[in-house]
């Protein structure tokens, strides 16, 4: 496969890479509970379709518990994205699910005695950002790199970032790091 980007510096070669073989990022501890319904795609954590739930029914009776939820919405098009706002496409695109937490879980997680104005948009915001995170997952948006020596021997390597801005600035900090742990390589 080749590398998204390469770099050199101090004599190593860094490449930036696809990850092939990503964790799901509904495999860690997330504050929100992810409910889809989707004939062809079950990337929540439940699926609705398939568990036959009335969403129109979770919803209100989540809602009427006090959780909080937003819409996840989906488009389609050789390819799927998500996020929490409308795609203003009527034929590719529509809410395919929603993400919520409980009350009692925004309690704990937030440590707070009631759910203020200031509790509330930090959890809106961690669910915007969970399904932000699901994205791009669901769209390859997931990098690595690997650094070698002048002769392709194994460095470093590391795997599972989101983003590539986010594969670029642990990538420069660890080149800037090599001359302080390794010996820098002959320079032919």
């Amino acid at each position: 496969m080749e590398p998204v980007e390469t770099t050199e510096r101090y004599g190593y070669t860094a490449r930036i890479e696809y990850d092939n073989d990503p964790e799901s990022p509904r495999e860690w501890d997330n504050l929100g509970t992810i409910i889809t319904w989707h004939r062809r795609y079950a990337f929540g954590d439940r699926d609705g379709y398939r568990e036959g739930i009335d969403p129109g029914e979770l919803y209100n009776e989540l809602k009427s518990e006090g959780a909080l939820i937003l819409p996840i919405y989906m488009y389609e098009h050789s390819g799927i994205t998500i996020r929490t706002s409308d795609f203003a496409d009527p034929w590719d695109s529509g809410q395919v699910g929603f993400i919520y937490v409980d009350r009692a879980k925004i309690l704990e997680e937030y440590n707070a005695k009631r759910v203020t104005t200031s509790v509330r948009e930090r959890a809106l915001a961690c669910l915007k950002a969970e399904v932000e995170v699901l994205d791009q997952f669901l769209t390859g948006d997931i990098y690595g790199y690997i650094i070698e020596d002048a002769g392709g021997d194994h460095i470093d390597s590391c795997w599972g970032y989101y983003g590539l801005t986010t594969v670029r600035e642990e990538l420069n900090a660890a080149l800037e790091a090599l001359p302080h742990t390794l010996p820098l390589p002959e320079l032919a």
